[in-house]
């Protein structure tokens, strides 16, 4: 399955940076920064839960970020549900 991330957008009342977005089952994802700025980081965090997860150089760099973060979930939740956890 494809991840279809959000359009790339400007800062707004409801962001301070430029931004996009991936609506996952664990949660919305932003990857945010200062695109006034010739070489900002690219910051990472999940917005529902307010889980920080990572910093990229670049808007590609980030979403890999993003994939892996996406990847360690899953795996979290396999092994919850092995346990009887469900």
């Amino acid at each position: 399955m494809t991840n279809v991330w959000s359009e790339i957008s400007e800062p707004n009342s409801n962001r301070s940076y430029t931004h996009c977005y991936l609506e996952t089952p664990v949660g919305k994802i932003f990857i945010e920064w200062k695109s006034w700025k010739s070489n900002d980081s690219y910051s990472i965090t999940n917005d529902s839960t307010n889980d920080y997860i990572g910093e990229g150089d670049s808007l590609g760099e980030s979403k890999y970020k993003v994939q892996s973060y996406l990847k360690d979930m899953e795996e979290k939740l396999i092994e919850f549900n092995k346990n009887g956890n469900n």
